[in-house]
């Protein structure tokens, strides 16, 4: 098995180099360069990829297996582009190549994707209301650990300990007392001297509802989780930004549970995003995407059925009107989302100068779910990601209409329920 499985891959291989042979004469074309990701159409998956010896190891492990095969694609492509950036978990590299190469490259070589990355990303933003006033550490929990069910998992001892979220954002303030000494990696994408208003609080607030701590003043849901922060600078932030700080985030020692996006597209994702975020949900990372503030859509990264997008509820579990609601299209195909709902009106949460302040967006959701989901992860460290989710899904508290609806998504995630669900599963019939 072991040998015809070699047998497969260089026939495969064999196939790609006939393919980059035909690249070879388009190579060189005068004209103006563009940032393009360019890559086969054959998304590598830990379902697909090829196995070598160096992949032959006694732990599956999906996110080597997926990059393995996307380091062998990108190697092909790497030898026509020497200055490429490569994007293995998408398979592809962004070159800057002109329009003629372009139109050869389409017309020699059929499965080849050649994407312009012009696509900009926009701030998914926060609406402010009054300073919130706190209270000594005896004070009940918040109503938003309360409603999102996460009172009772801090209770127990969870805190995120052991776990590890990967966030990429725009380059906004986020310097909190609440937050000093969270961030245990940081880099910058762009313009890292760029400076950062701090009237811009679509990031500290949002950091701070999921990890911020702050003795007898304030207590995120999940503290003491380990973060990665991608800070994406730039006006406007580009697509291939994105891509880069996606990569660096897989690349730390340890890896994510889970990416937030702090941040979308104001329209479809571009394709090289959609094979990255699939890319991680194979592998076992969930992404997690807000559903936008835009009431009448959902756009961008979270309308790809591969990330988790999360809606906005009140403390009385009413959607909030600036919610965003589906469905959206996706391959000629009309899906339901939100997936689920999360507390995101009036949340209290870190703002400028060490103070709180109350906010509402469903980025502020997002984080709900996001350090919901790491708590469960610290709870159960050893199940399978993608089986919590379907123990999400199973115990969610419907609201709205019956069922899955474009509201409010499966509803409000139930965390408890969703842990007796995976230590006592439901008997099959």
């Amino acid at each position: 098995m072991k040998a015809d499985s070699k047998v497969t891959a260089k026939v495969k291989l064999s196939g790609l180099l006939s393919t980059v042979l035909l690249m070879l004469l388009f190579v060189t074309q005068p004209g103006e360069a563009i940032p393009r990701f360019v890559a086969f159409t054959r998304l590598p998956t830990a379902e697909n990829a090829m196995f070598s010896d160096d992949m032959q190891t006694e732990k599956y492990d999906p996110l080597s297996i997926i990059r393995s095969e996307g380091l062998r694609q990108v190697s092909l492509l790497l030898e026509l582009f020497p200055g490429a950036r490569s994007i293995a978990l998408a398979g592809g590299i962004i070159a800057d190549i002109d329009d003629k190469t372009a139109l050869g490259l389409r017309e020699q070589t059929p499965d080849i994707i050649i994407e312009s990355l012009d696509s900009s990303l926009s701030t998914i933003k926060t609406y402010w209301s009054a300073d919130t006033t706190h209270l000594s550490g005896e004070a009940p929990p918040p109503w938003n650990h309360t409603v999102s069910g996460v009172d009772v998992l801090k209770e127990s001892g969870l805190t995120g300990r052991g776990t590890h979220i990967g966030i990429i954002a725009r380059n906004f303030y986020y310097e909190h007392t609440a937050l000093a000494g969270k961030i245990t990696n940081i880099k910058h994408f762009g313009l890292a001297s760029e400076a950062r208003n701090i009237n811009d609080l679509h990031l500290v607030h949002p950091l701070g509802i999921l990890a911020g701590l702050e003795e007898d003043r304030y207590s995120g849901i999940a503290p003491e989780t380990d973060i990665s922060l991608a800070l994406l600078s730039g006006k406007p932030v580009k697509t291939d930004m994105l891509l880069e700080a996606v990569e660096w985030i897989l690349q730390q020692e340890q890896r994510p549970d889970i990416i937030l996006f702090c941040t979308d597209f104001s329209t479809s994702a571009p394709a090289a995003v959609a094979r990255i975020l699939f890319a991680c949900r194979n592998a076992g990372i969930i992404p997690v995407v807000a559903a936008g503030n835009n009431p009448s859509q959902i756009t961008g990264m979270a309308a790809l059925p591969c990330c988790i997008t999360v809606g906005a509820v009140d403390r009385w579990k009413q959607r909030a009107l600036f919610s965003g609601q589906g469905p959206v299209i996706y391959e000629n195909a009309q899906i339901c989302k939100p997936d689920f709902c999360e507390p995101g009106s009036a949340i209290s949460g870190p703002a400028e100068n060490n103070t709180y302040k109350l906010g509402s967006g469903t980025l502020q959701a997002a984080a709900h779910f996001a350090g919901t989901f790491l708590l469960m992860r610290q709870a159960m460290p050893t199940v399978d990601p993608e089986y919590v989710i379907t123990a999400i899904k199973a115990t969610t508290q419907d609201l709205g209409a019956p069922g899955m609806d474009n509201e409010t998504g499966l509803g409000l995630p139930s965390p408890s329920a969703a842990l007796e669900y995976i230590i006592n599963p439901p008997v099959q019939n």
